[in-house]
């Protein structure tokens, strides 16, 4: 429970229990007598049920509140999941030439010294850098040093 929802129920529990005392005090305390309402039994009444609104509004405030964060979340509207479909879709085809680029590297054969050093792959040839600027999906191109430009 967070502190919100632990003060909501401390507070509205704390208005409730004195409302219920002045609801009850006048005859709990035989202040009230046998006959009409004294000044002191309507005033300490009204104001014990006016607090005990308070602690049912506060209480109900606090059990929506944890409602809502227990319920799950709807999903999105419809324009947005058509942009997240594309989205989506842009961000597949970025990975699919990702990959296509990773698998071409790794099994294109690698030029160098026949026995091998210690920059060589493991067939013992050097690894070639790319000579060309690579384009990206977004219409901008990546350079050999890896920035965006």
């Amino acid at each position: 429970m967070t502190l919100r929802t632990m003060l909501g129920i401390g507070w509205s529990i704390l208005f409730g229990l004195a409302g219920g005392w002045l609801v009850l005090m006048p005859w709990a305390l035989n202040v009230q007598g046998d006959g009409d309402w004294t000044d002191l039994t309507k005033g300490a009444f009204w104001t014990g049920l006016a607090l005990l609104a308070v602690c049912v509004i506060g209480l109900a405030a606090t059990i929506g509140l944890v409602m809502r964060t227990l319920a799950p979340e709807r999903g999105p509207r419809q324009g947005q999941l058509a942009q997240s479909n594309e989205d989506q879709a842009e961000l597949d085809r970025a990975l699919l030439q990702i990959a296509s680029k990773l698998a071409a590297d790794l099994t294109a054969p690698a030029n160098g010294s026949a026995n091998g050093s210690a920059n060589g792959s493991a067939n013992g040839h050097a690894a070639q850098p790319a000579t060309a600027d690579e384009p990206l999906p977004d219409g901008g191109v990546l350079t050999q040093r890896g920035t965006q430009r």
